[in-house]
C-alpha cells in the first residue's frame, strides 16, 4: 500500500512544478521591451526558446509522473481491464524492470519534492513582489521599477535560485530511486518512451540552468537603467543567488 500513498504526492509535486514554470498574468512581452533591456537589434535564439522550453519541461514532468502513477495502479490492481495495456505501454513486463521499486518513497524522492515545492513557493512570492514586471524573458517594461523588497531584499535573483531548485528537484524525483524511469531500467531498459522522456528532460533542464545563469547579464542592464538606485541595492544585497555565499 506504500506505493498508493505516493500517488497524491506525485500529483501534488507535478502540480507545483507546473505552476513554477507558468508565467504569472501580465501584459504580453513586446520585442521592443526585450531589445531595450538587452541593448540589441535582434532577440537571441536563447530568449526565443524560453517559452517552448518551459512547455517541454512541464509536458515531460507530467508525462513521467503520469507514467509512474499508472504503473503503480497497474501493479496494485493487476486484474483491472487496463492493467495489461499499461504494462505493455510502459515496459513493465520487460526483463530489466524491477516492479517492486516503482512507487517507493525514497529519501531522494522526498528531497526532490521538497526542492520543487519550496522553489515554487519562492517563485510565487517573486511573482507577487514583481507584479507586472515579472516575465520569463529579459525585458525592461514601460515605467519599469527596480524591485528590491521581499525575496529581492535577500538575494538579487531569488527567482533564478528557486528555478534551479525546481530543476534539480525534477531530476531527483523523475529519475531517482523509486521512479518509473529507474524501475523500468532507465537508459538500459526496454522501449523508447523512457529514453525519449529522459532525453527531453536532460536537454530542457540544461537549457533552463543556462537561462538561470544569466544573472550577471540582468545585473548589467539593470545597472545601466537604474544607476545609483541599483548600486545602493547591490551594496545592501551583494549576493546574486545564495545569501552570504554567492
Amino acid at each position: 500500500m506504500l506505493s498508493l500513498v505516493k500517488v497524491p504526492l506525485i500529483f501534488t509535486t507535478a502540480l507545483f512544478y507546473d505552476r513554477s514554470f507558468t508565467a504569472p498574468p501580465s501584459p504580453p512581452v513586446a520585442e521592443e521591451e526585450q531589445k531595450k533591456a538587452l541593448k540589441v537589434t535582434d532577440i537571441s535564439l536563447t530568449e526565443r526558446l524560453i517559452p517552448p522550453a518551459g512547455f517541454l519541461l512541464k509536458t515531460t514532468y507530467w508525462t513521467m509522473s503520469a507514467a509512474e502513477i499508472a504503473s503503480v495502479l497497474a501493479i496494485q490492481y493487476p486484474s483491472h481491464n487496463l492493467a495489461q495495456h499499461i504494462r505493455t505501454l510502459l515496459s513493465l513486463d520487460s526483463p530489466e524492470t524491477n516492479l517492486s521499486s516503482i512507487g517507493a518513497i525514497t529519501p531522494i524522492y522526498l528531497l526532490g519534492s521538497a526542492l520543487i515545492i519550496t522553489g515554487t513557493l519562492i517563485r510565487f512570492r517573486c511573482f507577487r513582489e514583481m507584479g507586472r514586471h515579472f516575465t520569463f524573458r529579459l525585458t525592461l517594461r514601460e515605467n519599469h521599477k527596480l524591485v528590491t523588497s521581499g525575496p529581492y531584499s535577500i538575494v538579487r535573483h531569488p527567482s533564478y535560485t528557486a528555478g534551479m531548485m525546481t530543476v534539480v528537484g525534477s531530476v531527483l524525483t523523475l529519475v531517482g530511486g523509486g521512479s518509473w524511469w529507474r524501475g523500468v531500467g532507465g537508459w538500459n531498459g526496454a522501449g523508447m518512451l523512457p529514453k525519449i522522456c529522459a532525453g527531453v528532460l536532460g536537454v530542457t533542464a540544461a537549457f533552463c540552468v543556462r537561462v538561470y545563469a544569466r544573472a550577471a547579464k540582468e545585473d548589467r542592464y539593470l545597472k545601466q537603467e537604474f544607476s545609483e538606485e541599483w548600486e545602493e541595492w547591490a551594496k545592501r544585497v551583494p549576493c546574486k543567488y545564495l545569501p552570504g555565499i554567492y
